[in-house]
């Protein structure tokens, strides 16, 4: 096969299963590409009074969100935003339509594909695993305080406080540059993570050193119910304890000073 006949197979295949159909609000448009249930993956061309835009129908990120998969915050979010955006696009918090605003006139050819392309790439999202939804959080907050804190600490992910805890490790270590001690920070979405940041405090306690701290930083309070008597005995004992999801910048704040770091 040449370069030429490649071409025009993927040419007629691709055209072949381009649909177009006029529907009340303007036009509908699919391609080659399906979803997890076989259906092809469509987008409308909306006709709003002079004022055109591209949308979804609103129902794959509805039917996530009904399933209690979060897209409006949280990883999942981020990872849309960074999807839609070349494309000029966003997620309709009210309605959770993909969309663009409105363009001054009708949508080039290479604009509708490339707008069908990012709603394909989107449909991602709904095959995330519970792991590594957490490992993105936890990747998040690692990098995070790694820039909040550059400077004053080396921040060291996946590693226990030294080698008498080598059986508690941390998603990371802050290390002071200075005077100081470290801090072991668990970044909790289970209840199974904060018990094991109560562990190592414990631990610390046991082996009589004060030379060392445990924080936990929790995505939010929806994540984890901090209302059991596990997380209860887990925040009373270990030094910091941080809600991270919308207020990102008083958690770093706040960690900031149970690593006693804000003097550095």
């Amino acid at each position: 096969m040449t370069p030429d006949t490649l071409k025009d197979a993927l040419c007629r295949t691709f055209c072949t299963e381009l649909s177009v159909a006029e529907v009340p609000a303007g036009l509908a448009f699919s391609g080659v590409f399906q979803d997890a249930l076989g259906d092809r993956i469509a987008g409308y061309l909306v006709q709003d009074q002079g004022a055109p835009f591209l949308a979804d129908d609103g129902a794959f990120l509805a039917d996530l969100e009904a399933s209690n998969v979060p897209v409006l915050d949280g990883p999942r979010a981020a990872f849309l935003e960074r999807v839609l955006a070349p494309v000029q696009a966003f997620v309709d918090p009210e309605t959770l339509e993909i969309r663009t605003h409105p363009f001054a006139h009708d949508p080039s050819p290479q604009t509708v594909v490339a707008f069908l392309t990012a709603l394909v790439r989107a449909r991602d999202v709904a095959y995330w695993t519970q792991e590594r939804v957490h490992g993105t959080f936890v990747d998040d907050v690692i990098a995070a305080i790694t820039d909040r804190f550059a400077g004053k600490a080396t921040v060291e992910p996946n590693a226990a406080l030294d080698n008498r805890f080598t059986d508690f490790p941390a998603d990371a270590v802050i290390r002071p540059l200075k005077a100081g001690i470290p801090t072991a920070v668990f970044v909790a979405q289970t209840i199974d993570k904060l018990t094991e940041a109560m562990l190592l405090a414990q631990e610390i306690r046991i082996r009589g050193g004060r030379d060392a701290r445990v924080a936990a930083v929790i995505e939010d309070s929806g994540k984890v119910s901090l209302q059991g008597r596990k997380a209860q005995r887990a925040i009373n004992r270990i030094q910091g304890f941080v809600l991270y999801r919308g207020d990102e910048a008083g958690a770093l704040d706040r960690l900031e000073e149970v690593a006693d770091l804000s003097a550095a």
